[in-house]
């Protein structure tokens, strides 16, 4: 994932809608540690930003996250 500063500029940008093949959706670093790799991005943003990226994410109708891909749907 890209550095500390630019994945928190794609999340404001984007309201939280910034898929990882890692992940699924960007989702709030709780219960890592620091020394995990995604511990770099513990406090990131507020509780209040996730919960509200989190809402943003579930509206998105036109993508799909399974275990192995990630489906986009231009419309």
């Amino acid at each position: 994932m890209p550095a500390f500063e630019l994945y928190g500029a794609l999340l404001q940008a984007c309201d939280g809608r910034v898929a990882r093949a890692d992940l699924g959706w960007a989702v709030e670093a709780i219960g890592v540690k620091k020394t995990d790799v995604e511990g770099a991005f513990i406090g990131l943003a507020s509780t209040e930003d996730w919960k509200r990226w989190s809402a943003s994410q579930n509206a998105a109708t036109n993508v799909k996250i399974e275990e192995l891909f990630i489906e986009y749907l231009l419309q």
